[in-house]
């Protein structure tokens, strides 16, 4: 069967209309690819916002169980008073340095958790 004029002009239309879908297909396809990253990328987001939460309640923990130190020594120390007795100054700088670990790291963990929360 002999092709019409009509029928040319609609297969050249056509076969230049393919070679332009599969520009078409490969951009496509580079998306895909980017948003294929990105998702990989961003699913793991939760999984540190999670880790990192725990970390700052953790750090909390020991911030607290810290602030405990230097009510712990005060009471050794007024003991040790009653009975006449010295504490070695160690102590005391141990108990020192414990409740300023407490208040800067419980202030720490207080920031991490917040900024964690932002993620």
């Amino acid at each position: 069967m002999k092709q019409g004029k009509t029928e040319k002009a609609v297969f050249a239309k056509l076969s230049t209309e393919k070679v332009e879908l599969k520009e078409e297909k490969v951009e496509l396809s580079a998306l895909d690819d980017l948003k294929a990253k990105y998702d990989k990328i961003a699913s793991n987001a939760p999984k540190i916002k999670n880790a990192i939460l725990k970390e700052a309640n953790n750090l909390a923990a020991v911030a607290t169980s810290l602030g405990t130190i230097k009510a712990q020594y005060d009471k050794i120390e007024s003991t040790a008073k009653e009975l006449g007795m010295e504490i070695p100054s160690a102590y005391k700088s141990m108990a020192e340095a414990s409740q300023s670990l407490a208040k800067g790291w419980g202030k720490d963990a207080s920031k991490i958790a917040n900024a964690a929360k932002e993620i």
